[in-house]
């Protein structure tokens, strides 16, 4: 869910085209892992729990050198306890953090 989306936000960046296979060669190869995906019931188990998701991207130029490494996070409070809110708490971290890492790779 996390590279479909991260892709989607690239794509409709006006400088960034996607190479979806490897007979394309890129000028930039960014790889972005969850480094942190937690769900933590701060105020009980009934109350909304606080979403935390951590990424680390990097971005290595075509020669595989290191161009830029950041790390991106997002915390977003469930509005319930229940798996539907924390799951779309989870897609609004997504979507901060995809929009964060294309506006961070516009500028490098």
């Amino acid at each position: 869910m996390f590279r479909l989306a991260l892709i989607d936000q690239l794509e409709q960046s006006s400088r960034t085209r996607v190479a979806r296979s490897d007979f394309q060669k890129p000028a930039d190869i960014m790889s972005a892992e969850i480094s942190q995906f937690t769900a933590t019931f701060d105020q009980g188990l009934k109350a909304p729990p606080l979403i935390t998701i951590v990424v680390r991207a990097e971005v290595t130029s075509g020669a595989a050198r290191d161009v830029a490494v950041r790390s991106f996070e997002s915390r977003t409070r469930a509005t319930d306890a229940t798996v539907t809110s924390i799951v779309a708490a989870y897609r609004a971290g997504v979507s901060n953090i995809t929009q964060e890492i294309t506006l961070w790779y516009r500028n490098i």
